[in-house]
């Protein structure tokens, strides 16, 4: 990636995991992304009316905010931006309604150290993620 880095914000509230997706990203893109945390919804929404964020890596559960109607928040807040969907969840149909909702990918926390990369590549590079190549 040349020029200035895309800012990805990280909307999680468990500390440790936040800190293994830091790892995660920091390790495979290094200085080629700015990553800012935000433990809420609250802060998440600071953050995208501040402006500059390219790509939001969005868990669904957070203390002030839950479910799927998270994207919905996140499309309204910064249209045009990409959302990750990051979560433990997988029930029925989920993927599709997040998907449906604006979502570039879902990513299952449990494979979050393997296909979050490749869906953030795709996520800046302005595509979606394949589910089954990654």
């Amino acid at each position: 990636m040349s020029g200035t880095a895309p800012r990805v914000l990280l909307v999680e509230d468990h500390p440790g995991f936040a800190r293994l997706i830091e790892l995660t990203v920091g390790d495979a893109l290094g200085t080629d992304v700015e990553l800012v945390l935000a433990g809420d919804w609250a802060q998440a929404g600071r953050a995208l009316s501040a402006g500059g964020v390219t790509c939001v890596l969005l868990d669904l559960t957070l203390p002030d905010e839950a479910g799927p109607h998270l994207v919905d928040l996140v499309t309204r807040a910064a249209p045009g931006v990409a959302v990750i969907v990051l979560s433990g969840r997988d029930s029925p149909g989920l993927e599709a309604d997040l998907l449906a909702r604006g979502a570039r990918a879902f990513v299952h926390k449990d494979d979050a150290a393997t296909a979050l990369v490749p869906a953030l590549r795709a996520a800046l590079a302005g595509g979606r993620r394949d589910p089954i190549t990654g």
